[in-house]
Parts: C-alpha cells; structure tokens; sequence
C-alpha cells in the first residue's frame, strides 16, 4: 500500500436550488492527488441514519461522505454538505374589503409559480385561533396560507394577510324632519337606506328638553330620534341619519280696525282678525306710561299687545299696531 502517495481529498460543499432533479457531487467538486487513488461519494439526509449513493433531490441538508477505494493507497475520509434550496412560492391577495352583507367572504389568492395549486387558504380572528369555514360577521381576519404537506416549496410573499368585513352603514332620514304647529298629531316616517328589515332596529322619538318618550308628535318643541340597532356588530347608524325633529310655533299675523277713535268716557277696543283665522287671543293696551290696560276709555295712544295662550302659535305682525282715542 503506498500511503505516502495519497495527499489530499477534499470536497467542496454545494447548494442547489430544488428543481425535481438530482444533484450530487461531481469531479469538479472533488481534489483528489494522486487522481488515481480513485474515490466514491454517499449521501445522507441531515437527520436521518444511513448513507446512500443516491443524489439527492428533495429540499434538504445532506450530509456528503467520500472516501478513496484504490486498494493501493492508503483510505482517506472526508466530508462534506449539499444544501438543495427550496424556491419560494409567493402569493398575491386581492378582494380583501366587503361590507357586511350576511354572506361568507373569501380573498382571492394567485401564486406566482403558474399552475401551482398545493396550498390550502383558511382564517383565523387576530389572536390566531382559527375560525371555521369563510368570515361572515363583520371585523378583521387573518389570512391563513399553508402547504399542503409541500415540503418541496416555501412561502415567500404573502401581498395582503386580512381580511376585512366592514360593517353596513343604515342612513335613517326623516321624510319631514320640521313643520309648523297645526294641532294635529304626527307620525313620523323614517326611510332607511339600503333597505333593511325592521326586526334590525328600533326608532323613539323622545322630547328633548323633558325626555318623555312620545309615540306621536303633536307639540312646539325639538324631539330626539331614538335608534338603537339590534345587531351593532355588523350594522351601524351613518352619521348622515336624522337626529331630531323640530315643530316650529306657528306664526298668526293680526289685521286690526275701528283703531281711530274719539274720546267719549266709555271703553273703546279694536277689532282683530287673526291669520290664519280662528285662533283664540287676548288684546290688551299699553298707554304712554307704559301701563297695561284691558279697556282703554282716556284719550292717548295705545300699543296694541295681542297674546295667544296656546304655546302652538306665537303672535307675528299687528297692523295696525296702535289705538289713537282723540281728545
């Protein structure tokens, strides 16, 4: 055996990006001195027992043994590594926005590597429990994509990881949301838009200024539209909706004759007719003093007050607006 003469054996390590083949060392990968010492290359799994000559080519780390076989020379060991890279699948995620609609929602996925199918999308809340089936209720979901078994492949770029359900926005508007007093009681019409079933939501209409809760609207005043939704996790009110109604005093405007009068020692009064007519009122007179009288008789010039005790109507003009009784 000539021991002297065996020098060197060294194997380069390799790594290879998977591609279905095999892939081992060959003799670039090899120095061997002298080269007819000869030499045979085994190949083990990092992680598993026995070696093989086989080249490997699944993704992995793989243990390279190699040893000189020439019965002449001296047997020398070495060792070395073939790494075989997986490639990268990256994902494209679109259609990831909805508006809640009752129905389940899914994103839509496209990997990069055309044809490429081994891959299984699921969901999960944001704390990463997993939720069964495709998202429904509104919030935020996590997209979930995994390989199936795929251990030839690895996940690169995911473009999009939640899914979002927006919760429907209901915009409730009233059909008059301010009308003058007329002494009728109103029912107030709401319209909701989109369209949505009534089991969904409850409408009060409730007076501002004391909080009584009122089925009918009939008085002066401001009253609170009163919505509450009966599902609030997936339905809200749209900050356009109608918030109060308001029933305006009516105006009355007076027209008053037999204003001119002359002193005679006995009371002397105008006559007025309301506008709208009917509504009942109550004249009284303001003298130069500033005095209220009910039933001028002194010769002077009187303000005309009128007042209506109804709280529905409130006085507009007076015209004209003054008694003269001469001297």
């Amino acid at each position: 055996i000539n021991e002297a003469a065996v020098t060197q054996l060294t194997v380069f390590n390799k790594v290879f990006t998977y591609d279905g083949q095999p892939h081992g060392i060959n003799s670039e990968d090899v120095i061997l001195s002298p080269a007819d010492a000869g030499y045979t290359v085994e190949y083990r799994k990092n992680g598993e027992e026995n070696y093989t000559t086989d080249e490997p080519i699944s993704p992995g780390l793989y243990m390279v043994r190699a040893h000189t076989i020439n019965p002449n020379y001296r047997t020398v060991y070495t060792t070395a590594t073939i790494n075989i890279m997986a490639p990268t699948v990256n994902f494209n995620v679109t259609n990831t926005n909805y508006i809640y609609d009752g129905q389940p929602h899914e994103v839509t996925v496209e990997p990069d590597i055309e044809g490429f199918t081994n891959y299984t999308v699921t969901y999960a809340d944001l704390e990463g429990n997993p939720i069964e089936g495709k998202p429904i209720n509104s919030g935020e979901y996590k997209i979930v994509i995994a390989l199936n078994g795929e251990d030839s492949y690895v996940i690169g770029s995911v473009s999009a990881d939640i899914l979002t359900i927006e919760q429907r926005e209901l915009c409730f508007t009233v059909d008059n949301a301010s009308w003058d007093y007329d002494a009728t009681e109103h029912v107030p019409v709401m319209t909701v838009s989109p369209e949505a079933d009534s089991s969904l939501y409850t409408i009060k209409y409730v007076k501002h200024e004391s909080g009584e809760e009122v089925t009918a609207i009939s008085d002066v005043g401001v009253y609170d539209i009163v919505i509450t939704l009966t599902d609030s996790d997936n339905y809200k009110i749209a900050e356009a909706s109608s918030k109060s109604i308001t029933v305006n005093a009516k105006t009355v405007n007076f027209r008053v004759s037999s204003n001119e009068r002359t002193y005679t020692g006995d009371p002397q009064t105008v006559n007025t007719v309301s506008v709208p007519a009917g509504i009942a009122h109550t004249v009284t007179y303001v003298n130069s003093k500033g005095e209220t009288i009910d039933q001028p008789v002194d010769a002077d010039t009187y303000n005309i007050k009128i007042t209506i005790n109804d709280p529905g109507y409130t006085v507009g003009s007076i015209s004209p607006n003054k008694l003269r009784i001469r001297p």
